[in-house]
């Protein structure tokens, strides 16, 4: 099956009121491991509930797809992309034309990490979209690491979702539980993102900052596209 998550988040009162976005006083951000992008661009339309940002894992894009042919109305027209190939991966990032956001490069850690700065009237948010490969070793954690520390001595909004292939509901002793303790970070999906015949798993978690404050999360469980 395909991952859901859709987060709200409500960043500071003094945001909400004069800059309240497509939802009318919560920042959202909806996640779809979406397992490939190709000829989808109307389903991630229809449920992403109009999200003021749409982040997508494995993509399967590559530079045959133009922007213009996985256009989404209400949000930019030039998404924040990665792409590595037709057969996998990739990620890609829409923000709502209601959102200011620009991309922080220096906080891109991975070929399939990507870190937006998003402004408000009195606060900055960075957000990190990621799809971590299971091969990825521990060079991945140190540099993940690394980049969290960096992106916090600019703000302490920060958020980090994505699939990074660890089952957070048993995979406790991992090494992105120490990250997470250290940096001040928790997970708010608290069920599973992933189901087959035998197993249920949650690999697709959001990271939360502790100063970010959050309304509501949840997964949204579909059948396959």
């Amino acid at each position: 099956m395909l991952t859901f998550v859709i987060l709200l988040l409500i960043m500071l009162s003094n945001d909400v009121e004069v800059n309240p976005g497509p939802l009318g006083g919560f920042f959202s951000i909806f996640h779809l491991n979406i397992r490939s992008m190709r000829n989808k661009v109307d389903y991630v339309e229809n449920i992403s509930n109009e999200a003021d940002v749409i982040c997508l894992t494995e993509t399967h894009l590559d530079e045959n797809i133009k922007n213009e042919d996985i256009l989404i109305e209400g949000y930019n027209r030039d998404p924040y992309r990665k792409d590595r190939n037709s057969s996998g991966g990739g990620i890609i990032i829409y923000i709502s034309k209601f959102i200011q956001a620009k991309p922080r490069p220096d906080l891109d850690f991975d070929n399939e990490a990507l870190w937006l700065e998003i402004t408000f009237p009195s606060n900055k948010l960075l957000l990190c979209v990621v799809y971590r490969q299971p091969s990825n070793n521990n060079t991945f954690w140190d540099k993940f690491h690394e980049s969290i520390e960096n992106a916090m001595s600019y703000t302490p909004n920060v958020v980090i979702t994505g699939d990074v292939n660890v089952d957070f509901l048993t995979d406790h002793s991992h090494k992105i539980f120490d990250i997470m303790r250290l940096n001040g970070l928790k997970n708010v999906i608290n069920e599973p993102t992933r189901f087959c015949a035998t197993r249920q798993s949650l690999l697709d978690p959001i990271l939360v900052s502790d100063s970010c404050d959050v309304y509501d999360s949840h997964v949204i469980r579909r059948s396959c596209v």
